[in-house]
């Protein structure tokens, strides 16, 4: 365990140190026995692809001869007379093949590199050599005599270029022979092939590899088939083995390769002897070595190891296994001291920003700035940056490491960065600045929170707001501006999540707001009547209204908030319910943690939907399931342009005049109206989350035309569809 424990420190770094001393005149002996070993094997391979080049050259020519020999024969008048002989049908072909037996032995007899040739006519089957003539039947005694395969008598008379090819003759052996189309006329098709057999002896005979030299083969290669130059007893196997090495080499005038496959020489295999004598020596050396390396190290180590137990005794810290002994020592050290300094530059800021005192040591080798000021950042939103997942207690602080090195980045080329986090999950920047000049530095801070923020947004996926206060000449003026950035930070309510905001710029405040009694009693006559969505509407105008107006301060729009919930209160009262259910929806305690009038707005939403839905399960309405059937018919049927209020009273099997008194008593609206608020609440949604047109909106809400949808939004919103879709963004 104690091993373990420091593999990584000094008796480590000594091991490795003396070992590599020790390895140096092994690793040099094993580089100059592999520089050795290679010239060895250049060497071989230059003779051998000398050998292949001679080869080649004395083949080539033969293989040339055997080309022209081709050309003759098939532009003989011999071959001539009987092409036109066959073409005319006539009967006197055997004297015309007799001459031409005659002149194929002229040609054989001439060239002692060819062992026979042979004329192929395919109209009328023949076979002439020149040693025999094969009529059409007697083409296997051809086949058996020249010692040809069926199959590759078959795949010859495919052949329609001229080349050499190598044919398995049977007993492991195989033969080489040479194929060309003959042709009658420049555009004829193929009317027979000419074949020549090379003399094998012959072939042998040009090669100056001995046939008692087993460690070296030469071979002849088309494709896949290949004929052994050096005796039969050589051998071309598919797999290299493994101490085999070959030198291939194409012909410069037929379609052939040369191959020379050569086994180790005798020398060769001394040198893996002397390489086997070689690594043994090394090894035995190394051995020995690192045994005395070992020992001395582990033995001039102890003094080291019991300082160190000493300190991580005292500093209660272990050491890593990524650190020797005397990095930990130093780290160990200089942790302390910067632990030190950082608590007290941490108490320092905490002192400035709550208004307290800080020591003058402190103060001036950590504030050297000229102009100082807070800004504090929000976090919102992060489900995208943690994947989906919302965020945990865990994890904000990781957020505020990403959110703090992220804007230190943002500030490192002319300003000084301090953070921390406080204790409500605000990040607070303290920033300082060089030079006197503090609209200058706040245009550009302001310049400089918007590129973070839109940073954050775009790149990390991190919705968060951002609030700065004033900017002071002395330190002490930081616990003001952090107040008035957290001030800031409230109008969040007004402004909603995920924004910019400067202390300064919230001068101009609106001192009222705007709640007439006549709102107050369309929203209770709604929540009387169990009319969630009316009163839902009535609620909203009253504070989109308000916040459109002008700039409200975060108290003024509270107390408008808790107005309304006054209004709920006071519409469940007059209904004489049960008042418990008051407590627990608990609506003032839902609102007052909400801290944007959006999340307000949901709270309010749902506050009301709990409150028209007790309403209406605890009051006895005959009429109600007639009203809900009529809704659901709406809410199935709102898509259908023909959809009016005649067409929904023969839907719910009901007259129009008790559909409209239905609605009346219900809603509080017509049907037609009921329609219209219904259709535009589907079409929100459809300008909101899409890219359709206004047009196709139009149409998916069920009307029949854009004219007629953007006057009645606009009638029920203040605004057509195309702004309320620009406002949204």
């Amino acid at each position: 365990m104690k091993d373990k424990r420091y593999k990584n420190g000094v008796m480590y770094s000594w091991i490795v140190s003396y070992s590599l001393i020790l390895l140096i005149p092994l690793i040099i002996t094993a580089v100059l026995f592999m520089g050795i070993n290679r010239i060895v094997y250049n060497k071989i391979t230059s003779m051998n692809e000398s050998i292949l080049l001679q080869i080649r050259g004395s083949l080539d020519n033969m293989f040339q001869s055997i080309y022209k020999n081709e050309l003759q024969i098939e532009f003989s008048r011999e071959i001539t007379d009987v092409l036109e002989e066959e073409k005319r049908g006539g009967t006197n072909a055997s004297y015309l093949f007799y001459h031409l037996q005659k002149s194929l032995k002229q040609y054989v007899a001439y060239n002692d590199y060819i062992q026979d040739i042979g004329v192929v006519f395919d109209r009328s089957g023949y076979v002439i050599t020149s040693k025999s003539a094969y009529e059409g039947k007697l083409q296997e005694e051809f086949l058996r005599q020249y010692r040809i395969a069926g199959e590759d008598w078959d795949s010859l008379a495919e052949i329609e270029d001229r080349g050499f090819y190598i044919l398995d003759a049977g007993g492991g052996k195989s033969q080489l022979v040479y194929v060309a189309p003959l042709h009658y006329g420049p555009s004829a098709g193929m009317k027979g092939r000419i074949l020549i057999f090379p003399e094998e002896k012959y072939l042998a005979q040009k090669l100056h590899v001995k046939e008692s030299d087993h460690d070296r083969a030469v071979f002849l290669i088309e494709q896949d088939a290949f004929i052994s130059l050096t005796g039969s007893q050589s051998r071309l196997e598919k797999e290299k083995k493994e101490n085999e090495m070959r030198w291939v080499l194409d012909s410069e005038t037929s379609n052939l390769q040369y191959m020379i496959t050569d086994q180790y020489h005798t020398m060769y295999r001394e040198l893996r002897i002397m390489h086997w004598l070689v690594m043994a020596s090394m090894v035995i050396s190394t051995i020995l070595g690192m045994w005395c390396v070992f020992y001395f190290s582990r033995r001039n180590y102890k003094p080291v190891k019991n300082l160190v137990l000493a300190v991580s005794g005292k500093a209660g810290e272990q050491k890593g296994q990524d650190v020797n002994e005397y990095m930990f020592l130093q780290n160990t050290m200089t942790k302390a001291i910067d632990s030190q300094e950082k608590a007290e530059q941490h108490m320092a800021l905490l002192k400035l920003l709550r208004g307290y005192p800080v020591p003058e040591r402190i103060k001036g080798s950590l504030f050297t700035s000229d102009v100082y000021g807070t800004v504090v950042f929000a976090i919102e939103d992060t489900a995208d940056f943690f994947d989906g997942e919302n965020l945990a207690s865990d994890s904000y602080r990781l957020l505020s490491f990403v959110v703090s090195n992220c804007v230190k980045d943002f500030f490192e080329d002319a300003h000084t960065v301090f953070d921390l986090v406080d204790a409500d999950h605000y990040l607070i920047q303290v920033i300082g600045f060089s030079g006197k000049n503090k609209e200058e530095h706040k245009e550009a801070l302001w310049k400089k929170l918007h590129s973070i923020h839109e940073f954050f947004n775009s790149r990390l996926k991190i919705r968060l707001s951002v609030s700065m206060g004033s900017l002071f000449e002395e330190a002490e003026g930081l616990a003001d501006s952090y107040e008035q950035a957290r001030e800031a930070m409230e109008y969040r309510m007004m402004m909603g999540s995920n924004v910019v905001i400067d202390f300064e710029s919230l001068t101009e405040l609106s001192l009222f707001y705007d709640y007439s009694l006549e709102s107050e009693r369309d929203i209770i006559n709604s929540l009387k009547n169990g009319n969630y969505e009316q009163a839902r509407d009535f609620m909203f105008q009253v504070i989109d209204s308000n916040i459109n107006s002008g700039m409200m301060s975060a108290q003024l729009a509270r107390c408008m908030l808790f107005d309304l919930v006054g209004t709920i209160i006071k519409g469940l009262s007059l209904t004489r319910l049960d008042s418990a259910f008051l407590g627990r929806l608990n609506p003032v305690e839902r609102l007052l943690q909400c801290e944007t009038f959006d999340r307000m707005k949901c709270e309010l939403s749902d506050i009301l939907r709990r409150v028209c839905d007790y309403i209406n399960d605890n009051r006895e309405d005959p009429n109600r399931r007639q009203f809900e059937k009529a809704v659901a018919y709406i809410g199935d049927h709102y898509m259908d342009e023909n959809l009016s209020v005649s067409s929904l009273a023969e839907g719910v099997f009901v007259s129009k005049s008790f559909l409209v008194k239905l609605f009346k008593d219900h809603a509080g609206l017509t049907p037609l109206d009921y329609m219209n608020r219904f259709r535009c609440e589907q079409a929100l949604a459809l300008l909101e989350c899409s890219e359709y047109t206004i047009e196709e909106v139009a149409r998916k809400a069920g009307y029949s035309n854009a004219h007629t949808f953007i006057r009645i939004f606009k009638k029920l919103y203040g605004k057509t569809p195309g702004m309320y879709r620009s406002e949204r963004g």
